[in-house]
């Protein structure tokens, strides 16, 4: 009878004692742990910084603090018991063109903005409502008076038109004002022409003024595209025409006493 004897082959070495016997120096191995726990930070770090990015570029479009990119729209400075009645004639003088742009630049916060506009329009005619869903309207925050927040935010330099409104306080603060917006005009005139070889702006200035006295003082900024309206000047004379030629009051309240006034006008 042949016997054979066979000699055990050792098995390859599991769990982690035999790790610990086979594998890598401590010293290396510590230095592994470490690039491990700072890539670790590393990315946590990095990941942070761009979600306070992004946080901050979404508070931006909130609060309305964001360039605006669009060309030959109308802008409209400071938001005012007027505004929005300004809004919806320009919207159906434009029902002809298929709609427009109107950008609102105004001191007030965005979404204050925004909600009284969307208050104000709840209540106009359907055939104002069927302009405005084609106008595209931006509101934007920012200092009227500044020539920086006015071609950023407004971008005043692209546009065709150019309202600035009165905000409705005592009439030499309001047309100070008005003169410091059209003085940042006329600078950012400068801006331009340095830049772009461009003489003057695109647009038409209309300025609306509290006082009739002010008006010689805001002509002296007129460089051939600047119109001044003193609205109390107008009103009054309006009432006192009217009340001379009582017939009259129906000729201006035929063009200018509803918010449809456009309606029937082509252009």
């Amino acid at each position: 009878m042949h016997s054979s004897t066979h000699s055990p082959i050792p098995s390859a070495p599991t769990g982690i004692a035999s790790q610990i016997d086979v594998g890598l120096p401590w010293p290396l191995r510590i230095c592994s742990v470490s690039i491990s726990i700072f890539g670790i930070l590393l990315f946590a770090a990095i990941l942070g910084i761009v979600v306070d990015k992004i946080m901050s570029i979404l508070e931006s479009l909130r609060h309305g603090r964001t360039a605006v990119a669009v060309e030959g729209h109308t802008l409209l400075l400071n938001w005012t018991e007027k505004s929005d009645t300004l809004i919806v004639q320009l919207a159906l003088s434009m029902l002809s063109e298929g709609g427009g742009t109107i950008v609102v630049l105004s001191e007030s916060e965005k979404l204050v903005v925004e909600a009284d506009m969307r208050d104000r329009f709840a209540n106009v005619s359907s055939e104002a409502r069927e302009a405005l869903s084609l106008m595209k309207i931006i509101v934007r925050t920012g200092r009227i008076t500044e020539g920086w927040d006015l071609r950023t935010y407004g971008a005043a330099h692209k546009a065709k038109a150019i309202v600035v409104l009165a905000q409705g306080g005592h009439p030499d603060v309001d047309d100070k004002k008005t003169m410091r917006v059209v003085l940042s005009l006329r600078n950012m005139e400068v801006v331009i022409k340095r830049e772009h070889h461009k003489v003057k702006l695109d647009g038409f200035v209309v300025a609306e003024l509290r006082d009739v006295d002010n008006r010689g003082l805001l002509k002296l900024l007129d460089e051939g595209n600047l119109d001044t309206m003193v609205s109390h000047d107008v009103l009054g004379r309006l009432m006192i025409k009217s009340a001379r030629q009582p017939g009259l009051a129906k000729v201006w309240n035929a063009f200018l006493g509803t918010l449809t006034a456009f309606s029937s006008l082509t252009f």
